[in-house]
């Protein structure tokens, strides 16, 4: 085990002023290039964009990008908590704002070609997005109204440019030169990243942190344990933006898009590598969240291990059901999260170029086999030490919830009442049956056994509760 990878929380305070340094701001490819009219669609916004576009060296981009609106303010909000969910265990603040800037030039350098690049983009009027804005581009001119204004913080209004209704458009600083962008698609083959990334999936409560403290046993894999970066999870909302055929779509293709968002993706790894685990060259990724993003999971690493970690859904329902931040008591209800996720990593995984799936139950009667086997498929030699270090990761307890302190391992369901076993069976049978924990016997046996005001249904097939 790394211990590096234990770091819990942020890996540094934030700054009092959370915004991109000046020596990364003069390194972008889009410095002093970028004017936001965060302004509300109506005819006196119409007539400064109009003014604007016809300065010479300024370029309008189709339609607004919508960068900062459910866009790449999801992951600067996100940094900023305190958490071990998103990104802000794995990097600095200076890291993450590097990264975060250069996926904007990336998708922004194309559209600007070698000028002032000009994007109209009403949604950005908001207090959120245009913080964000603010945070990633200081040298952008950013033009909102008075009464936007007046709502942003102190330090954010200052860093803005105020235009009332009506009032003539203000002057641009004069843009640096440059030669336009070549868009650069081919990521994979000079990747730091290429055939190292491991992302582990699967179910909340099916062990998937018990995994990543295996895989993070081997000497040449790294990671933050017991974090979730959420980091495909964060980009789900631009690829949202770019497939809904404006926006996004308007500035880069999806080749362009992919290789963007590959090229961040392996900056924030390879800077957690550096940070938490430098001997390490494989990067291990575990965030539940991401068992709904596999198809663009694959889009962007294709050369990635996925491994889904499947458990009985019925030691799933119990868990989830006693762990009060997945908001679901009901043992059916839990059942029926559990069959959700299955199905679709179940699906997804056809169309994922490298997936494997392992059973919680044999992993756990034997780790050291199964995990062998799995170092081997991503390419890793396992010797003696390695051995020695998955014995003793599986043997670490790594929940901490409240309810989670019964049994370990397989059939902690057969505790429960005969009317939650009833629920859970009814409502994921599909997936019981596919994945070989139960018969169709099985399940009516625990329908028969359950009290019989449990058993009514509807005529769709949904539990009615008592």
């Amino acid at each position: 085990m790394h211990p590096e990878s234990r770091v819990a929380g942020r890996a540094e305070p934030l700054p009092a002023t959370f915004v991109l340094p000046p020596d990364l701001v003069a390194a972008s490819s889009m410095h002093g290039r970028l004017v936001l009219l965060a302004l509300p669609q109506d005819e006196a916004a119409g007539q400064i964009h109009t003014e604007l576009v016809a300065r010479p060296g300024v370029r309008s981009a189709a339609s607004g990008s919508r960068l900062f609106a459910h866009g790449l303010d999801i992951p600067w909000h996100q940094f900023q908590r305190t958490s071990d969910v998103g990104l802000g265990p794995l990097v600095s603040s200076r890291e993450f704002l590097g990264a975060l800037r250069a996926l904007a030039d990336d998708l922004l350098s194309t559209a600007a070609g070698g000028e002032v690049l000009l994007d109209w983009s009403p949604e950005h009027a908001t207090v959120a997005s245009v913080r964000a804005a603010v945070s990633v581009f200081p040298d952008a001119t950013i033009i909102v109204r008075p009464e936007l204004a007046a709502e942003l913080p102190a330090d954010t209004r200052h860093s803005v440019t105020v235009v009332a209704g009506g009032a003539p458009p203000p002057p641009l600083p004069e843009a640096r030169p440059v030669e336009p962008a070549t868009p650069r698609r081919d990521v994979q083959a000079s990747s730091s990243m290429t055939d190292r990334l491991v992302v582990i999936v699967g179910c909340g409560r099916s062990g998937t942190t018990w995994l990543e403290q295996l895989f993070l046993a081997h000497r040449r894999i790294g990671g933050v344990a017991r974090s979730e970066s959420w980091v495909f999870q964060q980009l789900h909302w631009l690829w949202a933006n770019y497939t809904s055929g404006s926006g996004l779509a308007d500035l880069v293709d999806r080749p362009t898009l992919i290789a963007a968002l590959r090229r961040y993706c392996d900056t924030l790894f390879a800077a957690a590598l550096a940070r938490h685990s430098p001997e390490a060259d494989y990067f291990v990724e575990k965030s539940p969240v991401h068992s709904h993003r596999l198809p663009e999971i694959a889009a962007v690493y294709p050369d990635a291990w996925v491994v889904h970690l499947l458990r009985d859904g019925r030691d799933v329902a119990r868990s989830i059901a006693q762990v009060p931040f997945f908001g679901r008591p009901d043992p059916g209800d839990a059942a029926e999260l559990w069959q959700e996720v299955v199905t679709t990593i179940r699906h997804d995984g056809k169309q994922t170029p490298r997936f494997r799936e392992l059973r919680y139950e044999s992993l756990h009667d034997d780790p050291v086999a199964h995990m062998t086997a799995a170092l081997r498929w991503v390419g890793l030699d396992v010797d003696g030490n390695d051995v020695a270090a998955i014995e003793a990761a599986a043997g670490e307890r790594v929940s901490e919830h409240a309810g989670t302190a019964a049994q370990v391992g397989a059939g902690s369901w057969k505790g429960l009442p005969a009317s939650d076993v009833a629920r859970i069976h009814r409502r994921a049978a599909t997936q019981l049956i596919a994945t070989g924990y139960a018969r169709r016997l099985d399940i009516w046996r625990a329908m028969a056994r359950a009290p019989l005001s449990s058993r009514h249904v509807h005529a769709m097939g949904h539990e009615r509760h008592p």
